[in-house]
C-alpha cells in the first residue's frame, strides 16, 4: 500500500540516504556512494533502489561529460550493464590520485543508479566540471612539495580504509582529508559540492515533488548543509572558481621533480668525473724571489 511504501521510504532515510524537504513541498534525496562498494548501505545497488522507491521526476548526478561517454561507450562494447555486479579487483594507480582518493572522480559506482533513472523515466542531469580541470585543480594544491608529500599519505590511508569504509564513519575520514590536505578537501568536496548546489538551483526553479542527488559521500553532506543554510559561501565567486579552467600542471611537475634533480645531479656527476679523470696539473716549483726593502 501507499501507507507501507511511505513508512518504507522514512525508515530507509535514514541508512541510504538524507532528506530534505522544503517550505514548498519538494523533498530532496542526497543518496552518498561509497567507492567500490556495490552491496549494502552507501553501495551502487542501494542508490538504484532509492531511485525506484521515489520514482523522482528528476536525478542529478555528479558526473562530467567525459565519465558519462566512457559509462555510455562501455555499455554498447559490451551490449551489457557497465558496472560489474560484483566487487573488483584493480591496480590503482598512483599518478591518478583523483580517481581513488577519498571524494574522488567516481564513475563505474554510478551507473546502476544511471540504470534505474532510464527505468523509471526521471530526467537526469549531469553536474561536475571536467576531469582535468578537477585534476589541474588538485595538482595546483599540490604543487608544494609538503602538500603533496601529505596528499600522498591521505590517499594511502583512504585506500587502505576503503573497504572497511561506511556511511556512519564517512565523516570522520572526511574531517581527516581536511587536515591532513585542505587542498584536496577543497577541490574535491568543497568546490565540487558547491557546483552540484548551483545545479540543484537550478534544476529546483521547475516545480517537481521529489529530486534525487546522487555523489560522493563527502559531497552529500556537504550539499545537505548547504541546502539547509548550515554553511554558505555558494555565491557568485564560488561558482567562478568552480568552473574556471586551469592550466595543465605536469609541465611544472616534470620541470621541478624531474628534470631539475636530473640536471642538477648530472652537472655535479660531470664535475667530479671531469676531475678525477683530468686532475689539475700540481704548481711549479718556481725559485722564491728575494724581496727588497728600501
Amino acid at each position: 500500500s501507499a501507507l507501507a511504501r511511505l513508512r518504507s521510504v522514512r525508515h530507509c532515510s535514514t541508512q541510504r540516504y538524507l532528506q530534505h524537504v522544503e517550505s514548498t513541498g519538494r523533498t530532496w534525496y542526497i543518496v552518498p556512494v561509497l567507492p567500490d562498494r556495490w552491496q549494502g548501505a552507501g553501495s551502487a545497488s542501494a542508490a538504484a533502489e532509492v531511485i525506484e522507491e521515489v520514482q523522482p521526476r528528476r536525478v542529478i548526478f555528479e558526473l562530467c561529460p567525459a565519465r558519462l561517454a566512457r559509462l555510455v561507450q562501455r555499455e554498447i562494447e559490451r551490449s551489457a550493464p557497465a558496472a560489474p555486479r560484483g566487487p573488483v579487483a584493480k591496480v590503482i594507480s598512483r599518478l591518478d590520485v583523483a580517481k581513488h582518493v577519498h571524494g574522488g572522480l567516481m564513475e563505474q559506482e554510478l551507473y546502476p543508479a544511471l540504470q534505474s533513472a532510464r527505468k523509471v523515466g526521471a530526467a537526469m542531469h549531469f553536474s561536475d566540471r571536467p576531469e582535468k580541470t578537477t585534476k589541474n585543480r588538485l595538482a595546483q594544491k599540490a604543487l608544494h612539495p609538503l602538500a603533496l608529500s601529505n596528499l600522498a599519505q591521505f590517499a594511502a590511508h583512504s585506500v587502505r580504509a576503503r573497504a572497511a569504509l561506511t556511511l556512519d564513519r564517512r565523516k570522520e575520514i572526511t574531517d581527516l582529508m581536511e587536515l591532513m590536505s585542505p587542498g584536496a578537501f577543497t577541490v574535491l568536496v568543497d568546490e565540487r559540492s558547491k557546483g552540484l548546489f548551483f545545479s540543484a538551483m537550478q534544476v529546483s526553479q521547475v516545480k517537481d515533488s521529489s529530486i534525487v542527488v546522487v555523489c560522493g559521500a563527502p559531497q552529500a553532506d556537504r550539499l545537505m548543509a548547504l541546502l539547509r543554510g548550515e554553511i554558505s559561501g555558494a555565491d557568485s565567486v564560488a561558482m567562478k572558481e568552480f568552473v574556471r579552467r586551469s592550466a595543465p600542471m605536469w609541465p611544472i611537475f616534470v620541470g621541478v621533480y624531474v628534470i631539475f634533480p636530473v640536471a642538477v645531479t648530472a652537472a655535479m656527476t660531470y664535475e667530479i668525473v671531469f676531475h678525477f679523470m683530468f686532475p689539475p696539473a700540481p704548481p711549479e716549483n718556481r725559485p722564491a724571489v728575494p724581496i727588497v726593502t728600501g
